[in-house]
């Protein structure tokens, strides 16, 4: 686990983006809270036939996650990486997601 020395640069998402990272933060946090094997099988599956985000926009969905979610901007580092990815998925792409 890391700790964060700064705080997460806030950029705040304006209109279906905003409606999007709120919703993405949301399930984000129930999903947090199932069995780690459940959760690599939902994303498993919530990527199939999409293209791989770039770093730009994993970066965007990662900004807007934090913007929206204080325990995303905060330790919340699992909940912040589903956000993210289910941000992305709501684009079209996945993001790499890896846990250890």
């Amino acid at each position: 686990m890391t700790i964060p020395l700064f705080p997460e640069a806030q950029q705040r998402p304006r209109g279906k983006g905003l409606l999007a990272a709120r919703i993405a933060s949301t399930l984000a946090l129930g999903i947090s809270l199932i069995p780690p094997r459940t959760i690599a099988r939902i994303l498993t599956l919530l990527s199939n036939g999409t293209v791989p985000a770039t770093q730009k926009q994993a970066l965007e969905a990662r900004l807007a996650a934090c913007a929206v979610s204080v325990r995303s901007a905060g330790n919340g580092c699992l909940q912040r990486s589903i956000a993210v990815f289910l941000l992305c998925r709501m684009s079209g792409t996945t993001p790499d997601w890896c846990t250890g």
